[in-house]
């Protein structure tokens, strides 16, 4: 199930033209001056990797520089906590879309990785594995295999080392001003918190709200703000209405929506969720039957397919003679 963090961050840069200003401001100025004038083009953010793994990214956008022959893969991800798997994940990202994006001269284009961090903590130093946390007796040899592990250059924002101000001065668009604020400081808020950071916020809302698209922009940050505090409804919608100077019941009753969608999409994704379920038990039991007691690797990864996948997996289980032929993508 997509997590509140995700739908914002998904929702109110899903606009290419948005997305690109926010990268832009990210990256080192001699790049950012070098990039100014790509073309910029949404790409599917999702790949399919090996052995039935889907991975999905956040944002994915393909930049064209009129002097280089590949293009260049922008991947967007945001986190809101530590999570030592990004280096993997991005690594994932890359192999398997470098494949889908290989030119005709077998060469992979340009990847430039690129990730925003969120939360209470810092984002920590990004590697293959976590550090260790105590000295052990093969401490010397862990640290020394760890000068090998693969690594993947990144480009971070920790959103924990900005301030408010400096997100709410920053040169951006409205709409992604408010996706960062409300990220970094309205999860887990209390009522006077939240409603102090509207207020302060309250240009960027009405100026949000007149955009292109804007009213859509505010019913996700009003659902965001509805999924990660324990605030009433009704009072996030009357402050709401004052801020945007729109009666109240307007707001309440757009509140009343997202609950209903909320709980509908809730419903939806976990009837969703038993169906994939009942398929990968289904063919667990298929398969254990033809090739006998099965790697428990391949059981995670049959486990934590698509429905999509395993209606593959089914189609070719019909003539593999081996788990290899099973495997075939």
């Amino acid at each position: 199930m997509t997590n509140p963090h995700d739908a914002l961050f998904r929702a109110l840069l899903a606009d290419v033209a948005l997305a690109a200003q926010l990268i832009l401001a990210m990256l080192p100025p001699e790049l950012r001056r070098q990039l100014q004038g790509c073309a910029v083009a949404a790409a599917p953010p999702i790949a399919d990797g090996p052995r039935l793994r889907q991975h999905q990214a956040d944002l994915l956008l393909c930049l064209r520089h009129p002097e280089l022959r590949h293009p260049i893969l922008v991947l967007l991800e945001h986190k809101s906590g530590r999570d030592h798997r990004l280096t993997r994940q991005v690594l994932r990202y890359i192999v398997s879309l470098g494949q889908r994006w290989t030119g005709t001269d077998g060469l992979p284009p340009h990847f430039l990785p690129l990730v925003i961090h969120h939360g209470a903590r810092a984002s920590g130093e990004l590697t293959w594995r976590p550090p260790m946390r105590r000295t052990t007796a093969v401490g010397a040899l862990v640290e020394e295999l760890r000068s090998f592990d693969p690594t993947v250059r990144m480009i971070a924002w920790d959103l924990s080392k900005v301030s408010e101000r400096e997100l709410v001065l920053a040169e951006l668009p409205a709409q992604v001003r408010l996706c960062l604020l409300f990220l970094q400081f309205v999860p887990r808020c209390e009522a006077p918190e939240l409603f102090a950071h509207l207020h302060r916020w309250a240009t960027l809302l009405q100026e949000a709200a007149v955009a292109p698209r804007g009213h859509l922009a505010i019913e996700r940050l009003h659902s965001y703000i509805l999924h990660v505090t324990a605030v009433p409804a009704p009072e996030i919608a009357a402050t709401l209405a004052q801020i945007l100077k729109q009666p109240d019941s307007t707001m309440i009753t757009t509140a009343q929506r997202l609950r209903a969608e909320g709980k509908a999409e809730g419903k939806a994704e976990g009837k969703a969720e038993g169906k994939a379920e009942g398929k990968a038990e289904l063919l667990l039991r298929l398969c254990q039957a033809r090739f006998g007691e099965l790697p428990p690797a391949l059981i995670h990864q049959i486990r934590g397919a698509s429905p999509e996948q395993l209606d593959d997996c089914g189609l070719r289980l019909l003539q593999a003679t081996s788990l290899s032929d099973l495997l075939a993508e």
